[in-house]
């Protein structure tokens, strides 16, 4: 199965959805990397000479924009603040930095870039950036403060979460210093505020549902199918049996630091074969067929959402106040 890239399927994910705390820990605690000086560069790896680099897909007209995710983000920080001050708390914001250069179908395909697969193999460059694994916040939250921004979310089942303002409002949360906290902490009643969710409110997340079922639709259509097979009879020609670019890797078993150097020589075969066959235009071109396809058959969900989304963006002006 093709999924779509993560920088797609959550570009409005941080403001618009309701965040969860599904541990005792911070959730916007980053992990640490592990493994050998390959997997845990000094610095970013460039993504310069990527195959899918100018890529467009018919459903982007649907997503959020960039400066209105901004928007979204900065009411976010500004409605937590002032119901964390409320509690005499300090907030620390969560930042996501993106991690590298790459573009937001940067390995869509497979490994794409002839430089970054010579030095890397089949290693995604976005996991390969330090920045990925820095604490998203400048420091950890106290106790306290976690209780206040989260409240009791974790301890609830994700049917007992309030889905609009109104029950959320109506459940009883923690209470710190005497003072009644929302159920869903500091940072849920703010997403709530923003997005004000009621019976007919699409998350937007469900985009990335869309994408998935054309993506799957034109897995399935001849073209792609004959494509896959000019593009496994290039490997063979070079020693390489292996079915699909999605799942070279595990066909190869290069996985890891002890066989980077036979990952690279494969990663850096399989980019040429793409170049050779032209596998990433041709698959993007029955990808943006089958998105059309699907971008008619749910035009009123689509107009639906837009609106939604502008509705939301104009709530979070209106949290920022004239600029």
């Amino acid at each position: 199965m093709r999924h779509i890239p993560p920088a797609v399927a959550t570009a409005a994910v941080l403001v618009l959805t309701l965040l969860t705390a599904c541990t005792g820990e911070d959730p916007a605690a980053a992990p640490v990397p592990t493994g050998g000086p390959a997997q845990n560069p000094a610095k970013a790896v460039a993504v310069e000479h990527s195959l899918s680099e100018g890529l467009s897909f018919p459903v982007e007209r649907y997503e959020i924009s960039d400066a209105d995710q901004r928007i979204l983000e900065r009411a976010l920080d500004t409605l937590a603040r002032r119901c964390m001050d409320r509690y005499g708390l300090d907030y620390v914001p969560a930042h996501v930095a993106k991690a590298t250069n790459a573009g937001p179908y940067t390995y869509l395909y497979g490994v794409d870039d002839p430089v970054v697969a010579a030095e890397y193999g089949y290693m995604d460059p976005r996991g390969l950036d330090p920045a990925a694994y820095r604490p998203a916040r400048a420091r950890e939250l106290t106790e306290d403060e976690q209780l206040v921004m989260y409240g009791i979310q974790e301890e609830l089942d994700t049917g007992e979460l309030p889905t609009t303002l109104e029950e959320s409002e109506a459940m009883k949360g923690p209470v710190f210093h005497g003072k009644q906290v929302p159920v869903t902490g500091c940072m849920g009643d703010s997403q709530l505020r923003i997005n004000r969710p009621d019976k007919g409110w699409i998350d937007p997340t469900s985009l990335g549902s869309l994408q998935e079922d054309a993506a799957q639709e034109a897995d399935d259509d001849p073209r792609v199918k004959a494509l896959l097979g000019e593009w496994s009879a290039c490997m063979a020609g070079h020693g390489y049996r292996v079915k699909s670019p999605l799942t070279a890797r595990d066909e190869l078993k290069v996985n890891g630091d002890r066989k980077l150097k036979q990952a690279i020589r494969a990663a850096v075969q399989d980019v040429a074969c793409k170049t050779e066959t032209d596998l990433v235009k041709r698959w993007a071109a029955v990808d943006a067929e089958y998105q059309k396809k699907v971008i008619g058959e749910h035009r009123d969900y689509l107009r639906k959402l837009t609106e939604q989304q502008r509705e939301t963006v104009q709530r979070a002006r209106e949290v920022l106040g004239p600029q």
